[in-house]
This record gives structure tokens, C-alpha cells and sequence, in this order.
């Protein structure tokens, strides 16, 4: 595994957190009365968690790892993906403030299905997996709340998988491009630049660089990015975000 690509992608992602700050216990608070939590399922959920903070890129868990808690983001957030033995890394997404996490592992017994890292400044609430079961046996409330979210993300998943099956390996290498790009700097207009490397990139998408590359230089020849020699440039995100992105090659 190559931490530098968590380190870097976990902060790309800081500018795209929308949950505003707020304290840990005020977080699960929010998120028990969103999901519908009755006053002694929350009180309940409060007294057993158990806080742990985590520096940007710190692993929380891998792959196959055992599993001994259910997990609430109540800061920062957790990066969500799989790496294979040759270092090589998939980031799926990233989990921010107010997700739940391990709740089918929990539940099922096995083993973690994802690889996790840390982004800046994260605080989780952990949840021992006997006591929070026992709980969800006590209290409909929060059984129906967690298999509402894993139906929600099961939903997810369909339509992630339908993306990688029906969207040009463009369009997809488009829309990474728009995740790990920086934020905008003083002076650079609208211009923004990405400084994770091709070998990341195409880590990242699961294809050999020189197919990713092949990919980066036709959308350089249609102006939607420059390559250079330090990182890749945006020199306009709307056009790049168009939903016909994916299709311009075949269309020229």
C-alpha cells in the first residue's frame, strides 16, 4: 500500500465536507434524532461510545481485518477503499461527519470489506459490537435506522456498479479528476490543478497507467486538462463535469 495516496486524496476531500463543525456528542445527538432514535436508544448510544481520534492518512482498519465496533464519523472523515498486495489502491469515497460505518460486518460477523484511513483532524465514536446488537434487540428504532442504511447503500451500490459498467473509462477518469483536484488558489482564476500522480490516478481507477495515460492525453487534446510536468491542470471544471464528456472522442 502507497499511503501517500490517502494522505493526498484525504486532502483533496477537506474542501468538499459539507457538515458544519460541531461536537462529537452534539453530532450523535443529530444523527440519533435524524434516523428517528427515541430519547433511550440515544441515551443509550451516547453512554457506550467510545472516542478515538485519528491523524490525516492514520489507517483505522484493513481489508480482512476483524471487526469490534460499529463506527459513527463525528469529525473529519474516513476514506473508503481497498488496496491489493502490490500497493496498488482503489478509493471508493469518503465517509464524513454523521456516517455510520461497519454496521454489515457488525452485524454479519465477518470480516472488514474495506480498507479505511484517516483524513485531517478525524473523531469517530466506536460502538462495541455485543452491547450495540444487544441494543439494536432492545429498540425497534434503531434496528429499522440501521437497515435503512444499509438498504440506502445497497441502493448505492447498484448504481455505482452501473457506472463502471456503462461509463467510458473518460468520463470516469473525468470525474476522479474533479474529486482530487485542489482547491482553488489566489491568482489562478478558475484554474485548478491535480498533483496525485498517474500511477495513483490509474491505482485509483483500477487500469495499468498506460491505459489511464492514453486517456489523460485525449483529454488533453481536447483541451480539457494540460499535462505537465509536475501535475495536471483544469483550466475549466464545468467543461470537464459535462455530462457528454464521456462521449466526445466518439463523437468528433
Amino acid at each position: 500500500m502507497n499511503p501517500r495516496v490517502w494522505v493526498i486524496t484525504a486532502r483533496r476531500f477537506v474542501r468538499k465536507m459539507t457538515i458544519s463543525p460541531t461536537t462529537p456528542d452534539a453530532c450523535l445527538q443529530d444523527v440519533a434524532r435524524a434516523a428517528g432514535l427515541g430519547a433511550p436508544a440515544r441515551d443509550a448510544l451516547q453512554a457506550m461510545a467510545q472516542r478515538r481520534q485519528l491523524v490525516a492518512g492514520q489507517s483505522y482498519q484493513l481489508h480482512g481485518d476483524a471487526v469490534q465496533h460499529a463506527v459513527l464519523v463525528v469529525e473529519g472523515f474516513l476514506l473508503i477503499g481497498i488496496s491489493d498486495a502490490a500497493g496498488r489502491s482503489h478509493i471508493l469515497r469518503p465517509m464524513g461527519a454523521g456516517s455510520f460505518f461497519n454496521l454489515l460486518p457488525v452485524m454479519d460477523g465477518g470480516p472488514a470489506i474495506h480498507d479505511a484511513h484517516a483524513g485531517p483532524a478525524t473523531t469517530l465514536l466506536l460502538f462495541p459490537k455485543a452491547p450495540f446488537l444487544q441494543l439494536m434487540e432492545r429498540h425497534a428504532d434503531l434496528h429499522h435506522a440501521v437497515h435503512q442504511v444499509l438498504y440506502a447503500r445497497n441502493r448505492l451500490l447498484y448504481d455505482e456498479l452501473a457506472h463502471i459498467a456503462l461509463s467510458p473509462l473518460r468520463q470516469r477518469c473525468a470525474r476522479l479528476l474533479l474529486q482530487v483536484m485542489d482547491a482553488p488558489m489566489a491568482g489562478d482564476g478558475v484554474l485548478r490543478r491535480v498533483r496525485v500522480s498517474q500511477t495513483e490516478l490509474a491505482n485509483m481507477l483500477g487500469y495499468a497507467r498506460a491505459v489511464v495515460n492514453r486517456e489523460l492525453r485525449q483529454l488533453e487534446k481536447d483541451g480539457l486538462i494540460r499535462l505537465t510536468y509536475r501535475c495536471i491542470e483544469i483550466p475549466d471544471v464545468a467543461r470537464l463535469a459535462a455530462p457528454d464528456v464521456g462521449v466526445a472522442v466518439a463523437t468528433k
